[in-house]
């Protein structure tokens, strides 16, 4: 998934993308089913602050970064 991380600094430390990523899994796993959003407040603080998990999973979206991952997890899976 590195290569596939977009990578434009913006000037400021970052808060590693792995950690963002399983705060964004998080969410994802556990507000699945719900057809409302998911409440971002409710990650671990493990993953960051709330506002910071959600821009960046915003950013990406719009960016494109989600459907390259996807696919290339897709072609790995049995």
């Amino acid at each position: 998934m590195q290569p596939l991380l977009p990578d434009r600094p913006r000037g400021v430390a970052r808060l590693d993308d792995r950690r963002v990523i399983s705060g964004i899994f998080h969410i994802l796993r556990r507000f699945h089913n719900l057809h409302t959003g998911a409440p971002w407040r409710a990650r671990p603080k493990r993953y960051g602050r709330r506002t910071t998990v959600y821009n960046r999973d915003d950013r990406w979206a719009k960016a494109g970064f989600w459907l390259p991952v996807f696919e290339a997890v897709a072609e790995q899976s049995p």
